[in-house]
């Protein structure tokens, strides 16, 4: 089902750029306006300024953050400052890195090309909805420069790891490159160029299903791109670049794939100064069980609060709650007989199962009575990954009230996706993202992607 092909992929030249970590940068739709501004002026040649450029009030078309990412991704080109690779190949990925409680985790993956297949066919499934504007934006960069300067996300489904065991040789040679950033994540890449290799990873994917984690706008803009050169040449584009996509592909099983929570957090309570109300609706749908805390016990009763949730969510569906100006963690269990209820009417077994979506119909519409529209305000609701910071954050007064969500495990982002349908926004967070500027993918209209 999945076509995965390797290909000469372009880098930064190590003879030019010594410290990768300088000129690498998380994907466009994490980076905010501060974020984008500290990789500016991190390195002159860092690939924010291929992802995500700057806008100014004298941009109009043709002189525009796009010609100006497409500029400099020839002139990097020209000067070697960005090379390709001769030979094609598949390229190994090891991320290493740490979690918010301290445990060092190892994640590994490939990176390669993946035919382009539309979603009818299931070859490829996403799991959430995107948005027009986002994806006009990418593909004016993607035509101004004519490569997939980020890979997509992807994972499948491999319990016997014959993927990556046919890879991991390479590790004992010496990476292609390697770096930490400065959130002490460590990059390692391998360019694995072994025709034989390549082959049997090649016919290994041939009968797997691709699940999008994470790059919906990504993928998508990539199908868009090639219909549109599709409807615009008399060639076949079929077997050539632009009819696949660069994705990095881990499998379902790795241990080190990791899926943090999003949890919402809101700038402003909007049910009023009574407590014990707002608790007693709450107890229409769940039970509510208090964890008391004062200046001597607050560490440990936030740990027994992180456990227990964690522990009653392997039970039942659990929410964790915390309101500004409130000595007490809460802990939300769903009770069986509120599946039934109206709030719920209509909606699919397979999203009744989520978290967010008995938090987002039964807690936020619910019980607090926001709408559509608040919850897709700034203003109203915002997120963060980090448990600590969570709460941290609305004791001091930053936020009115957290709530606080288990990681959504990944045989309901497959189980979701199978059945075609999307979960809502913000429903996964994979961790650590994949990075871009390790390698991009010229997407000539004239190559043709062949196996070596």
């Amino acid at each position: 089902m999945a076509v995965v092909m390797p290909f000469k992929g372009v880098r930064y030249n190590p003879a030019k750029i010594q410290d990768l970590s300088r000129v690498v940068a998380p994907p466009y739709d994490v980076i905010s306006p501060q974020a984008q501004e500290y990789y500016y002026l991190l390195h002159e040649r860092n690939v924010i300024r291929l992802i995500l450029g700057k806008q100014y009030s004298t941009d109009v078309p043709g002189s525009d953050w796009f010609a100006r990412a497409a500029s400099f991704y020839r002139e990097w080109q020209q000067n070697q400052v960005l090379i390709r690779d001769r030979q094609p190949g598949l390229y190994l990925y090891e991320i290493e890195y740490t979690l918010e409680e301290g445990l060092r985790c190892k994640r590994t993956g490939i990176i390669a090309l993946v035919k382009l297949e539309d979603f009818k066919s299931g070859a490829i499934r996403p799991h959430e909805k995107t948005f027009t504007a986002t994806k006009e934006e990418r593909f004016r960069l993607r035509k101004a420069c004519g490569a997939n300067l980020s890979p997509v996300f992807g994972l499948y489904s491999d319990p016997k790891d014959i993927i990556l065991k046919l890879m991991s040789p390479f590790k004992d040679k010496e990476p292609t490159c390697e770096f930490t950033t400065e959130d002490t994540i460590s990059h390692r890449m391998w360019h694995v160029g072994d025709p034989a290799v390549i082959r049997e990873v090649h016919h290994a994917f041939a009968d797997k299903e691709l699940f999008i984690a994470d790059g919906h706008h990504r993928y998508e803009t990539a199908l868009n791109y090639f219909r549109f050169l599709s409807q615009n040449t008399a060639k076949d584009l079929t077997e050539s670049g632009p009819a696949f996509v660069m994705i990095y592909l881990c499998p379902m099983e790795e241990k080190g794939l990791t899926i943090l929570p999003a949890h919402r957090m809101l700038p402003v309570w909007p049910f009023g100064s009574n407590v014990e109300k707002f608790l007693e609706n709450v107890s229409e749908y769940f039970e509510v069980h208090s964890f008391p805390f004062n200046g001597n016990n607050q560490v440990h009763m936030r740990t027994r609060f992180r456990t227990t949730l964690a522990e009653k969510g392997s039970e039942a569906n659990s929410i964790g709650f915390f309101l500004r100006g409130d000595s007490r963690y809460f802990l939300f269990s769903l009770k069986r007989e509120a599946l039934k209820s109206q709030r719920l009417e209509g909606i699919p077994a397979e999203l009744k199962e989520l978290d967010v979506v008995l938090l987002t119909r039964l807690l936020l519409q619910g019980v607090l009575n926001m709408e559509d529209a608040d919850l897709d305000s700034e203003f109203k609701v915002q997120y963060l990954s980090q448990f600590n910071q969570a709460l941290d954050l609305v004791e001091q007064g930053r936020y009115a009230a957290s709530f606080l969500l288990n990681p959504t495990p990944v045989y309901q982002v497959r189980k979701v996706a199978q059945a075609a349908m999307v979960m809502p926004r913000k429903s996964t967070y994979f961790y650590p993202k994949v990075i871009s500027g390790l390698v991009f993918n010229d997407l000539d209209p004239e190559e043709k992607i062949v196996l070596p």
